[in-house]
């Protein structure tokens, strides 16, 4: 009996030794991880912890992981001011390379009043007046109301137009002369001429001379004062087309 228990007793010695010798190796590697068969695949393993691979996958040995780069900035690009754009009409002539054509500096020099037949707009009253001045006499020399006082003028159709176109060149040559006195002669042959075709009329009408002479002075003044809205209302139109054109 004391052969068989010196036998289990070193049985049981040398299981002992060999379970506590193998839980040593287990304490020093650390615990055992199985990794997944994926390629490429990083996973973080715990420190003391043994790692198997299987097949397929890639081992890096010693890497750390990189972070990743933040991106650059972009360089500033300068952005050029757009070009002035220049417009051609027909004809002209385009140079390449050549600087854009200089606009034009708008004249400050009041701008002519605009004509009809060599006459402007602020002509038509006295021009009414002279036409009417002739045709009135003729009416009135023919009808016996009227009797031709002036011997220098001819009382026949034909001396009546030579008269009318005399009076319309006296109108055209203030027409064409400096803002001033062409307001002052326009205003004046038009109140005048205004005047003497109503004194005319009148007389025609059988009225008497004292009553026909106030109604031509009453008559030629107000056409004098409405030449002179005539004409400020062509200077406001004038002024407000260079103010429009003004760049």
């Amino acid at each position: 009996m004391s052969e068989v228990l010196k036998r289990l007793l070193a049985t049981t010695v040398f299981a002992t030794c060999a379970v506590a010798a193998n839980a040593q190796e287990n304490n020093g590697m650390g615990a055992v991880a199985e990794m997944p068969a994926q390629s490429g695949q990083a996973l973080e393993v715990p420190p003391g912890t043994s790692v198997r691979y299987s097949a397929g996958q890639s081992i890096v040995l010693g890497a750390a992981a990189q972070p990743v780069p933040e991106p650059l900035p972009l360089p500033a690009v300068a952005v050029q001011p757009q070009a002035a754009s220049v417009r051609y009409s027909a004809g002209d002539s385009i140079v390449l390379g050549a600087p854009a054509p200089a606009t034009p500096v708008q004249s400050t020099k009041a701008a002519a009043p605009q004509r009809t037949f060599g006459f402007s707009q602020g002509a038509v009253i006295p021009l009414a007046g002279a036409f009417g001045d002739s045709v009135s006499t003729h009416i009135g020399i023919n009808h016996g109301s009227l009797v031709e006082r002036n011997g220098l003028v001819n009382t026949s159709p034909a001396g009546l137009v030579g008269l009318f176109v005399i009076k319309a060149g006296i109108i055209y040559y203030f027409d064409h002369q400096p803002r001033k006195i062409r307001e002052a002669g326009l205003k004046a042959t038009a109140g005048v001429w205004s005047g003497v075709t109503m004194n005319n009329l009148l007389l025609i009408a059988g009225a008497t001379n004292p009553i026909s002479l106030v109604g031509g002075l009453a008559f030629g003044a107000y056409m004098y004062h409405r030449e002179g809205l005539a004409l400020a209302k062509e200077a406001a139109a004038q002024a407000a087309s260079r103010s429009a054109t003004a760049p």
